[in-house]
């Protein structure tokens, strides 16, 4: 998706996404299956533009090292506490998926996936 539509397409998105479900509320268990399928292809896809993709080009890049060691130390930290909080997010994420498919009683055909890649600690 990013690549048809650039680094920000997110926010744009999310207004179309949200314009659309304000217009129509989710009264049935199709419409909330559709809102939550497309919620879980917003979050993998920012997980995987915002969140692995940078970690990957800082893993093994010289950025770091040409910092100095409090900055290095202090980079690697704020990155670190970032990374915990995305991953408990996605977690959570998961166990909400899961209760909701088991819920909706969706078959496997149905459900929503529930595999993200985390990020590697730096």
């Amino acid at each position: 998706m990013s690549k048809l539509c650039g680094p920000e397409y997110l926010s744009d998105y999310y207004g179309l996404i949200r314009m659309r479900h304000l217009k129509k509320n989710p009264k049935t268990d199709a419409a909330f299956h559709l809102a939550l399928t497309e919620l879980h292809q917003m979050v993998y896809s920012y997980s995987r533009n915002y969140v692995l993709d940078p970690f990957r080009r800082l893993n093994g890049s010289p950025v770091l090292g040409q910092r100095q060691p409090h900055e290095k130390e202090h980079y690697q930290e704020r990155m670190k506490q970032f990374r915990e909080r995305w991953v408990r997010f996605l977690d959570d994420f998961k166990e909400f998926v899961d209760k909701t498919n088991h819920a909706l009683q969706c078959d496997y055909r149905e459900a929503i996936g529930t595999y993200f890649e985390y990020p590697k600690a730096l």
